[in-house]
C-alpha cells in the first residue's frame, strides 16, 4: 500500500522545476512527441535508489497507476492533454514504466 508520506515524496520529484521542464519538453515535438512519465523515470529512481523498500513500492503496478494519475494532473495544470495512451516506454538506463500516456498542449 502506498503509504501518504511516500505519495508525498513522490509528487515532490514529479512536481519539482527539473521533472515539469522534462515532461514537458516530451509533449512539445509533435514528430518526436514521447510519454511524459518516460523523461523523468531517471529521476524518480535516482530519489529512491538508496532506499529498497520505497524503490520497491514505486515499482508495483497501483503506485505506478497512481504516479500516471498525478502526471495527468500535473501536465493538466500546465495546459496539455493527453494526446495518446499505452505508448510504448522506451528503456531508459531506470526502466519503471512499460507503457505511459504521451501529452500535446492545449491550445
Amino acid at each position: 500500500m502506498l503509504e501518504e508520506s511516500l505519495k508525498r515524496e513522490i509528487e515532490a520529484v514529479l512536481r519539482s522545476e527539473g521533472s515539469i521542464t522534462k515532461m514537458n519538453t516530451a509533449s512539445e515535438n509533435k514528430m518526436l512527441r514521447r510519454p511524459a512519465a518516460e523523461a523523468i523515470e531517471d529521476d524518480l529512481y535516482l530519489n529512491f535508489k538508496n532506499d529498497r523498500d520505497k524503490l520497491r513500492t514505486i515499482l508495483e503496478d497501483s503506485t505506478k497507476m497512481w504516479i500516471g494519475k498525478k502526471i495527468k494532473e500535473i501536465m493538466s495544470e500546465n495546459y496539455y492533454k493527453v494526446s495518446e495512451r499505452g505508448i510504448k516506454v522506451k528503456h531508459n538506463k531506470h526502466t519503471i514504466f512499460s507503457t505511459a500516456s504521451s501529452y500535446e498542449p492545449i491550445v
